[in-house]
């Protein structure tokens, strides 16, 4: 029975670290104050981050530079052998969840609106505060590591379009997995989520909802009215 109520009593716990709320000062940003908007893409086992990459604080991201026709950034935080696998397996799969892994970013440059580039994903707009963007745009630079000479790690070509892997701080394993790491820098930015509970993408985007927009498919936005 004791172990009963003990567990009872951590799930209830779980569900309920669902319910916190924003960061004052960080989330929302103050009535007439600038809006800065991100965006979280959904890409089915794992989420991204877009930054606009001309608001991008001065100071951080240098990464940037090497995207200088960019309008937008995607940053992208998993396992090493997983993520950069063209084809990745189930073995890749287990290992990535129960092992101790390396860690890299992937982060991808790209013009045109995120409803387009990414017309194929659910897409979620949130509009940060400034120093919310701040505080979103330091955690991510924090997730590069760096050499001896204190420069970030290149590791190859990303995935599509104009992408790069680098390596990433921190090992990846259970639960400190890639939708845990979006949800962290959305909760550094001050929104209403619970990293915790961010295990799956699906999680990560009904969290995100709530104080996000979901971008319509451009597709359905440049569809032209119907003739009378």
């Amino acid at each position: 029975m004791l172990v009963k109520n003990l567990f009872a009593a951590l799930l209830l716990a779980w569900m309920g670290a669902g319910c916190v709320g924003p960061v004052p000062g960080l989330f929302p940003p103050a009535a007439g104050s600038p809006k800065h908007a991100v965006y979280v893409v959904n890409h089915g086992w794992h989420t991204g981050l877009v930054l606009p990459r001309a608001e991008l604080p001065a100071g951080l991201l240098p990464e940037a530079g090497a995207f200088a026709t960019a309008e937008y950034l995607e940053f992208g935080w998993g396992e090493d052998g997983f993520y950069r696998a063209k084809e990745p397996g189930v073995v890749d799969g287990v290992k990535a969840f129960f092992w101790r892994n390396k860690s890299v970013l992937h982060v991808v440059g790209f013009r045109g609106p995120p409803g387009e580039y990414f017309s194929d994903c659910t897409v979620v707009r949130v509009e940060l505060s400034k120093p919310g963007l701040v505080k979103l745009c330091a955690f991510v630079q924090e997730s590069f590591a760096h050499g001896a000479v204190g420069k970030t790690l290149l590791l190859g070509p990303g995935l599509y379009g104009e992408s790069k892997f680098y390596r990433a701080t921190g090992s990846y394993y259970f639960p400190k997995i890639c939708n845990v790491w979006t949800a962290r820098a959305l909760r550094q930015a001050g929104c209403p989520i619970t990293p915790a509970c961010a295990i799956s993408a699906g999680n990560v985007m009904f969290q995100t909802r709530r104080f996000g927009t979901v971008v319509p498919p451009m597709s359905k936005i440049d569809t032209p009215a119907a003739a009378p």
